[in-house]
């Protein structure tokens, strides 16, 4: 893989997670109603926005906004909603059908900014990508769509444009990560797709770190999975000030916290947590330095 010369503060706290997730992944079958997509490229390929669908939004809300202090509000496509922290919108959420009672079918799943959206998705195609739902048109927003990848794992794709949030608050997404039981497969998969590479930085205390690149900015993660019975899938990172405190709001809530052990890992901590439906993130414990002057903390 091709060597980027990029260093990113985050990254000493989500270099190399060397705990497998304790959750199987069951395929997800995504009708997306979607009013208004807003992602917020600070490049020609970014990796900002998150969406959720879930089984049971209802039971999911309460849980993000006092876990986070997110707020939730009907978006204007039914059956869909809308997050916001600090009065930005960083996330939708989609009401979903269970289609298999045994598989948990519940997840985040990351949105790439992309500039040209036909020729990603020819890209894509060309790299035998599945079109969950094939390029739909937004108002007068943009672009967006759908696809699953050759080994599993769902990703959206948009040209909508708006001005960015500051990454940098607790509650927000700061991080996105490919988790895949086929890392070579993944790399190649992406790897050329709207700008794209595959390339891998130095992890603190040696070794290296893959990711998905644009130019000399980093734009995703990837992580192997040596157990085949996990499915691929992407995670997002969400930032809190205080992992103890927020572990403890989670299990409280009603969410699960799956690494008994909450690891250290370089700068930061990071935990693997699920919603109380199922969907699974991870959390990542800021330090002062990284909150943006002005910004409230979230516990």
């Amino acid at each position: 893989m091709r060597k980027v010369n990029k260093h990113v503060e985050f990254l000493q706290g989500a270099d190399i997670l060397t705990f497998k997730l304790l959750v199987r992944y069951g395929a997800t079958y995504v009708i997306f109603p979607l009013a208004l997509l807003l992602a917020f490229p600070t490049h020609a390929v970014d990796l900002r926005w998150f969406e959720l669908v879930s089984e049971d939004v209802n039971s999911i809300k309460p849980f993000y906004e006092k876990a986070f202090g997110w707020e939730i509000r009907p978006s204007k496509t039914r059956g869909a909603w809308i997050a916001s922290l600090q009065g930005k919108d960083i996330a939708g959420i989609s009401q979903i059908d269970t289609v298999q009672d045994e598989i948990q079918e519940s997840q985040w799943f990351p949105v790439l900014y992309v500039a040209d959206i036909r020729a990603a998705a020819a890209s894509l195609a060309s790299h035998d990508a599945e079109f969950v739902e094939q390029i739909a048109e937004v108002d007068d927003y943009g672009s967006y769509t759908v696809i699953r990848d050759p080994q599993g794992s769902i990703l959206m794709l948009t040209d909508i444009e708006a001005i960015p949030p500051a990454n940098e608050t607790p509650g927000n997404w700061l991080w996105g990560e490919l988790w895949t039981n086929d890392a070579d497969g993944s790399a190649q998969f992406y790897d050329g797709v709207a700008g794209l590479f595959a390339g891998q930085i130095d992890a603190p205390g040696g070794g290296a770190y893959d990711v998905f690149a644009y130019g000399d900015e980093l734009v995703a993660g990837m992580v192997a999975i040596d157990d085949a019975q996990f499915a691929t899938r992407w995670g997002g990172y969400i930032g809190v000030l205080n992992l103890d405190t927020t572990v403890a709001e989670i299990k409280r809530l009603g969410g699960e916290v799956f690494d008994a052990q909450i690891n250290q890992h370089g700068a930061g901590r990071v935990a693997v947590v699920a919603d109380p439906i199922g969907a699974v993130f991870f959390i990542y414990e800021m330090s002062p330095e990284q909150i943006e002057p002005g910004k409230d903390a979230i516990q």
